[in-house]
């Protein structure tokens, strides 16, 4: 891709760090807030691992396979934590 090409390759390894820094400052808050984050989000991290380590998913492009451990983990607490109706009001 012609736009990462212009980056030193010190900057293009850097910009992978700061999209996870990124995220932990966007979910620290609420998991110190809500067990019910905590639960997902450990769920997520587990998912994850999960697919990194086993061999049948290790061709997984590791960005697809972040998406897919979110998306079964935020599943997984829509069902086991729904909002009540009182909470959902502003």
């Amino acid at each position: 891709f012609f736009g990462t090409s212009v980056l030193p390759q010190d900057v293009q390894d850097s910009m992978g760090i700061a999209l996870y820094a990124l995220f932990l400052g966007l979910l620290l808050p609420s998991v110190r807030k809500s067990r019910s984050a905590l639960v997902v989000a450990a769920l997520a991290m587990a998912l994850s691992a999960f697919i990194k380590w086993t061999p049948c998913f290790a061709s997984m492009n590791r960005g697809i396979a972040i998406m897919i451990a979110t998306c079964m983990a935020a599943l997984f607490g829509a069902a086991m934590f729904p909002l009540n109706k009182e909470s959902q009001r502003p």
